[in-house]
């Protein structure tokens, strides 16, 4: 049923969660801000160097289907990236919190893997025994990214953080 001449408008599928956080940390990583990854939307080249390699294709029909205004409208930018000035703000306060602990960190890193290698999870428990209340839980998520962590919430070898990504932050 329906009115004469209505079409059912077929909408490709959204990037899941997990891709978000991934490309937050390619983001993060790459120092992006999330205003810059959606002028790389529009330009249709440098987005997918920002995209884990298994998921372009979905982010390419989206990106198709959408356009790359009504795929950034949908996306929750609040959680895949940040604006150039808190982008950079997030960046120092890591970087310097890293520099203030690393004796710590290395400690506890060491304690925690001989290899100096830790789960996300790992990795978080490492940080609230170092930093306290220095950085948020959330900041802290944002720094197992800048260091390295996938993004993707497992626990596999490609979610690890290491010591030495992790001290390469320090100014």
């Amino acid at each position: 049923g329906g009115p004469e001449g209505a079409r059912l408008l077929w909408r490709p599928p959204l990037p899941e969660q997990v891709a978000v956080r991934r490309v937050r940390g390619a983001l993060l990583r790459a120092r992006v801000p999330v205003e810059g990854f959606l002028e790389e939307l529009r330009t249709h080249d440098e987005w997918r160097k920002r995209v884990p390699e298994d998921e372009a294709h979905v982010w390419a029909n989206a990106l198709h289907g959408l356009g790359a205004e009504g795929l950034f409208g949908r996306l929750p930018s609040e959680e895949l990236g940040l604006p150039a000035r808190p982008l950079a703000a997030l960046v120092a306060r890591c970087a310097a919190a890293v520099e203030k602990d690393a004796e710590k960190l290395s400690a506890a890193f060491t304690s925690a893997s001989p290899g100096k290698r830790v789960t996300e999870t790992e990795f978080r428990e490492i940080c609230k025994g170092v930093f306290g209340d220095a950085l948020t839980a959330h900041e802290v998520g944002d720094l197992a990214l800048l260091a390295g962590a996938s993004g993707a919430g497992g626990v596999a070898a490609e979610d690890e953080v290491a010591l030495d990504a992790l001290l390469a932050l320090r100014p």
